[in-house]
């Protein structure tokens, strides 16, 4: 019950089994509570192999992360629902308050995103905002992940900054100005074309954090 620790007041409803409930050993929030068959919530869930509990969760909760505010990530028209999960999922792992996503970036709330972003969601703040609002509102150094960058193993120690992830074939929107931005690159020694936008992110925030 991770999830109703960290925010009590978004859960609406929980859908459960009677032999998961008798497995809790903490109170559970101010909700409904439905007890029904292994089978009925396994119909309701989008996971393969949940048959103990769902909750349906109100969506326009905000989060007060105690993560650190030092780096954020922001993500440019990252398309699949995965990598955005995904990519939450490492700002919850690496300690980081923000994941800003463009319009046309898939939307926190696709049950994709949500799945892949273990709990993430609950402790990741979560803002949609344009490549153009983004620069015009932070002053913090941008990051760029691009493949004709430099080696990230290169890169100076920073202490603060904003990492950017661009579309999955697209790259990077051209309104980041890369002379006034770090432009960093993975090497590779394969023959792979390109890495997955989650997996890239991963890499640099281990270097940079």
């Amino acid at each position: 019950m991770e999830v109703a620790s960290q925010i009590p007041n978004a859960i609406d409803t929980i859908i459960c089994t009677q032999s998961w409930l008798n497995s809790l050993n903490i109170s559970l929030p101010n909700c409904e509570l439905l007890i029904t068959s292994p089978d009925e919530v396994k119909a309701v869930s989008q996971l393969d192999h949940n048959t103990q509990v769902s909750m349906i969760i109100t969506m326009d909760y905000s989060i007060t992360s105690n993560y650190s505010d030092q780096w954020s990530i922001y993500l440019d028209d990252v398309q699949d629902p995965g990598n955005v999960g995904t990519i939450i999922r490492l700002a919850d792992w690496y300690g980081i308050s923000t994941v800003y996503s463009s319009p046309h970036s898939a939307k926190v709330d696709n049950p994709k995103v949500i799945q892949a972003s273990m709990g993430g969601f609950t402790r990741v703040q979560s803002s949609i905002l344009s490549q153009a609002e983004l620069l015009a509102n932070h002053n913090k150094p941008i990051i760029i992940a691009d493949l004709n960058g430099n080696p990230i193993k290169n890169l100076e120690p920073m202490s603060e900054g904003i990492l950017v992830i661009g579309n999955e074939g697209k790259g990077v929107s051209s309104i980041f100005d890369q002379s006034k931005s770090v432009i960093v690159t993975i090497p590779g020694y394969g023959r792979a074309e390109s890495l997955n936008a989650s997996v890239s992110c991963g890499i640099i925030l281990s270097h940079l954090l």
